[in-house]
């Protein structure tokens, strides 16, 4: 999370548009640094891949510079996918909510400006 505190402008209302994938240990700080002097506000952007159960079936996957098969008819892989959602789902929601920003989730699978006009019109 790459933001110039000093550019902007005290009591602003900011809108974090993120996949949250870079989540670390300075991210609480910065995120202290940010609600201590403005409203925030904060999106979540994913795909399904993200969110829903994986078909069963053969996913090559890049991972680096190597590409493997992922077998998600495996019961342990599916497991192991599910489990990794919802870690980064519930890191991400612990996150906001231990600064009280509203989080709101956008699906790249569906019209994305319908999406973000309906959490900005709010």
């Amino acid at each position: 999370m790459l933001i110039e505190l000093r550019k902007v402008k005290s009591g602003s209302t900011l809108i974090l548009i993120s996949d949250f994938l870079g989540v670390d240990e300075s991210t609480s700080g910065l995120l202290q640094a940010l609600v201590s002097q403005h409203e925030v506000n904060a999106i979540w952007i994913h795909d399904q891949t993200e969110t829903d159960e994986w078909k069963p079936g053969t996913y090559p996957v890049q991972i680096e510079i190597q590409s493997i098969a992922l077998d998600t008819s495996q019961p342990l892989v599916a497991d192991l996918l599910l489990q990794q959602q919802q870690n980064h789902r519930h890191k991400v929601e612990s996150l906001m909510g231990q600064f009280n920003i509203p989080l709101h989730s956008i699906s790249c699978n569906e019209a994305i400006t319908t999406q973000l006009y309906s959490i900005l019109k709010n």
